[in-house]
């Protein structure tokens, strides 16, 4: 399975070009930053304590940008059938995320977020966000990936987008 890191670096040809991909990027990441606070407004007034994930994409001029939060994550399918992995899930599970929790002062257990949460980016969840500040963070990844041709043809194609919570992650790595 092939990372769309790997496409991105392949296809970027200007600086300007780089510079036209992270203007989407941002955009993204400023949307789930006031998606998070307006949650925990409304989650604050309702007494809600739950949470959410989410992935999400924007396709502009030739380019997915794809941000994730959770334990949910996007694919390609090429012209080929082949998969191309566009974003990972957090899970408190993984290596790099039990390093972050662990770092921030937090702990796994059972591979859950203090024994309690198995993402570990999450809208929401206001109960474990209290325990410690900076442990379960609704901070996304966001990763731009030109869709201009077929990363294993160099031939113009649509590509199929899948995207999806858990279940779906589940099967698709």
């Amino acid at each position: 399975m092939k990372r769309a890191g790997e496409i991105f670096s392949n296809h970027v040809e200007s600086e300007d070009e780089r510079e036209e991909f992270l203007k989407y990027a941002y955009l993204l990441d400023s949307s789930i930053r006031q998606l998070e606070e307006q949650f925990i407004s409304i989650a604050e007034i309702e007494s809600i304590t739950s949470g959410a994930c989410m992935v999400c994409s924007l396709f502009l001029n030739g380019v997915l940008v794809t941000a994730t939060v959770g334990d949910c994550g996007a694919v390609l399918i090429d012209s080929k059938n082949n998969i191309v992995e566009i974003s990972r899930p957090h899970r408190s599970s993984f290596k790099k995320e039990r390093g972050r929790i662990e770092e921030a002062g937090g702990y796994v257990r059972g591979n859950r977020v203090f024994g309690r949460l198995q993402p570990s980016r999450t809208l929401g969840d206001l109960d474990s966000k209290e325990l410690h500040d900076g442990v379960v963070i609704a901070v996304g990844d966001i990763t731009v990936t030109p869709i201009l041709s077929d990363p294993t043809t160099e031939q113009e194609y649509e590509p199929l987008l899948i995207m999806g919570t858990d279940g779906v992650v589940d099967i698709l790595s």
